[in-house]
């Protein structure tokens, strides 16, 4: 993990692990295999939008159709927020 962060491989592998509090401004592409859910799924997009260098945004290239559980969990997040900000949330 320590040679990823660092530049020193630009490939790694993961499975059950790394997606949540694992920060590596140098990722910005991530390949989904499997479905992810609910703020693990989150969280695990999450990791590709840190801004480095000249890259702004990072890519998601998704082999597990995410769609359905993302729409799902977008909705649940923002019901979420909604119920917690009340009218603060419009403006």
């Amino acid at each position: 993990m320590e040679n990823f962060k660092v530049g020193s491989i630009d490939l790694l592998f993961v499975y059950n692990m790394l997606l949540t509090g694992f920060d590596a401004k140098s990722l910005k592409k991530l390949y989904l295999e499997r479905v992810i859910r609910r703020h693990n799924l989150l969280q695990a997009l999450t990791r590709v939008n840190l801004t480095y260098k000249d890259f702004r945004y990072g890519y998601v290239v998704d082999f597990a159709d995410i769609r359905q559980e993302f729409d799902a969990t977008n909705k649940a997040y923002f019901e979420e927020l909604q119920s917690e900000l009340g009218d603060e949330i419009e403006h």
